[in-house]
């Protein structure tokens, strides 16, 4: 036991968690699992957060099929809880609270209930109240509470600048910008980095501006799993398209529908819709920049799989794209993303 125990301490990233018990793992999953329901749904992105999350506990490591029980219980229970409330809601977090016992627990609960609600860019009204009421809950005061939710708001959207209330008492709302005014747009590495500075993109349309974010979502679930780098990279280039009315709640929803509708088909049924993506998309250079940037998304891990490598071929072909210059693509961000790495 010695030995497996070893080998699964030295995954975890965070010398925090290596020490928590099997309850406090629970009441961490429960602390993520109630802020992801605390809007009354769990959006695909607040999922994915979590279950990669879920990998930074110990006890996943050592008993992964008992974590992936526990974590869908919870999903029953927070859910069930947040429909009867604010008084069960409170109830809840008072529970977790009591579970967690140390301090040092409490605030990586709460950092990591954080990282939950902020997974699809903003948190709303009610995550925030979660939120609160969680913090309330962890004994943590407000005042640190907001700077801990600022940190990991930056940190995970690398955030320029963000509305801040004055009053440190009082946890603010979102604001209803659009994802050009809220987000920074200084996201996108290497050669990405002059994709958006001439006035072609600027100007789209509505539809060619979703075409844009099907196609970014095509790639990122291109092998049914996005990895933790896809996801951000995912988000920096969602981030970086200049919409100029619609705001962030319409491109999360749209993702939401382009990967339900993507569930429900078969090959043929694909290669129809990157056809109806293609066909979105003005001009051949577009069409292009497009496929770079999912390129960019399949490769964040460092390795494109068979299934991601014929769903870019795909797109290719439905792109009017040749296969010689797809490759050419390819080589050019599998080059400069190494590169990257090996420098960083």
């Amino acid at each position: 036991m010695g030995f497996f125990k070893e080998i699964a301490d030295s995954l975890i990233k965070d010398n925090s968690l290596r020490e928590l018990s099997v309850k406090q793992c629970e009441a961490i999953i429960d602390a993520m699992t109630l802020v992801a329901y605390a809007d009354g749904e769990e959006t695909f992105l607040e999922r994915q957060e979590l279950e990669h999350l879920l990998h930074e506990l110990p006890w996943t490591l050592r008993d992964a099929g008992t974590v992936d029980a526990y974590r869908a219980a919870s999903a029953e229970r927070m859910e069930a809880v947040v429909g009867r409330g604010e008084s069960e809601v409170r109830m809840a977090a008072s529970d977790i609270g009591f579970r967690l016992e140390t301090l040092e627990a409490k605030k990586q609960a709460y950092k990591m209930a954080i990282a939950v609600a902020y997974a699809d860019w903003d948190a709303d009204h009610q995550e925030h109240k979660a939120l609160h009421l969680l913090a309330e809950a962890l004994e943590i005061p407000q005042p640190f509470a907001g700077a801990m939710m600022r940190d990991v708001e930056a940190s995970s959207l690398d955030v320029v600048s963000l509305e801040e209330t004055t009053d440190q008492e009082v946890v603010p709302a979102p604001t209803a910008k659009s994802v050009r005014d809220v987000l920074s747009t200084n996201f996108l590495r290497g050669f990405f980095t002059d994709l958006f500075n001439d006035d072609e993109l600027l100007h789209m349309e509505e539809g060619a501006s979703y075409a844009f974010v099907d196609a970014l979502t095509l790639a990122l679930v291109a092998d049914g799993y996005p990895e933790l780098e896809e996801l951000r990279e995912f988000k920096s280039q969602l981030e970086s398209l200049p919409f100029a009315v619609e705001d962030a709640e319409h491109v999360r929803s749209r993702v939401e529908i382009v990967i339900d509708t993507l569930s429900k088909l078969d090959a043929q049924g694909r290669f129809d819709y990157m056809q109806g993506v293609s066909d979105r998309i003005p001009s051949s250079s577009l069409k292009e920049r497009a496929l770079a940037m999912a390129i960019g998304i399949t490769n964040a891990d460092l390795d494109i799989t068979d299934e991601e490598s014929s769903i870019l071929l795909q797109m290719a072909n439905a792109f009017g794209v040749s296969s010689e210059r797809m490759q050419q693509m390819i080589e050019r961000v599998r080059a400069r993303d190494t590169e990257d790495f090996l420098g960083a």
